[in-house]
């Protein structure tokens, strides 16, 4: 690591480092998916970094998005950060922690801005 100090970068580019786009890009196409490009690829440094990241891109303003209950906080900040609004189902511990699929359906609406 030392020695390869003067050859190196304390960033990489936004897309993530490139060989390592390329890695991935080879191994979906590997598993048939063959419109996989690597600069489809975006890699980051984790959820903390890539959740917010996607759902800037993805969510207009209002947009819902279905989250379980309990969540990781991250998730519902980077929904309301994005503009979207967060539409939490239960998961408890009495149903092994699994969500009930009717109560989900329920919680699905039209793209209206406004929680069922």
């Amino acid at each position: 690591m030392r020695d390869q100090l003067d050859h190196s970068c304390g960033y990489s580019g936004a897309t993530g480092l490139r060989d390592a786009r390329d890695a991935v890009a080879r191994h979906y196409r590997s598993k048939g998916l063959d419109t996989v490009r690597s600069c489809d690829i975006y890699l980051g440094n984790g959820v903390s970094e890539l959740a917010p990241l996607s759902l800037h891109a993805l969510l207009d303003p209002h947009d819902q998005v279905l989250i379980p209950a309990p969540d990781y906080p991250m998730w519902t900040a980077s929904i309301v950060m994005a503009g979207g609004r967060p539409v939490h189902y239960p998961c408890d511990e009495a149903s092994d922690w699994c969500p009930d699929p009717a109560d989900i359906a329920r919680r699905v609406c039209q793209k209206s801005g406004s929680v069922p």
